[in-house]
């Protein structure tokens, strides 16, 4: 089932069953992940739609001075200078995550929707060649691979397991 919780049916015909994420780090094709919490933002109060939180209120909830500088602070305790991509729950979010690192004298960019196909290969062609972090909405949540990826700061809550692991 996917988030609006319609089935798949009438677009596919069987289901593969693929590797699971621990199978594919036992195999030594993905890095097993240590994952750090500096913060639980205050999500019991957002409307939930399609099985998410609603963007526009989510946005609201995680675009909190404290709550980015956390980013900011977390990223310099336990990941400084590593390549890192950031997940942000939207535009306004990703724009003010980046000014905080930029603040903090990280290298960092934002790509979204609206970024043009030419600017977002500069950015991401970037990435760790002088570029240190890229925050996102939306954009780097499926077929995307960076293998030289060191860091991932997930500032968008979800409640979708989907989007987590695609995250």
């Amino acid at each position: 089932r996917r988030l609006d919780n319609n089935g798949l049916g009438e677009s596919f015909d069987a289901m593969v069953l693929v590797a699971q994420a621990q199978e594919l780090v036992t195999a030594g094709y993905l890095v097993a992940p240590r994952l750090f919490a500096p913060y639980r933002p205050e999500l019991d109060a957002l409307s939930i739609r399609k099985g998410d939180y609603a963007p526009g209120e989510l946005e609201r909830a995680v675009n909190k001075s404290s709550i980015v500088g956390g980013l900011v602070e977390s990223w310099h305790a336990k990941a400084r200078g590593l390549v890192t991509v950031v997940f942000a729950a939207g535009v306004d979010h990703s724009q003010t995550i980046v000014e905080a690192f930029r603040a903090a004298g990280v290298t960092s960019e934002h790509v979204d929707g609206t970024t043009t196909k030419r600017e977002r290969e500069r950015i991401l062609g970037a990435l760790g060649s002088g570029l240190t972090l890229v925050s996102n909405v939306g954009i780097l949540t499926e077929g995307w691979d960076l293998p030289r990826l060191e860091c991932v700061q997930l500032a968008r809550p979800t409640r979708s397991v989907a989007l987590f692991l695609q995250m």
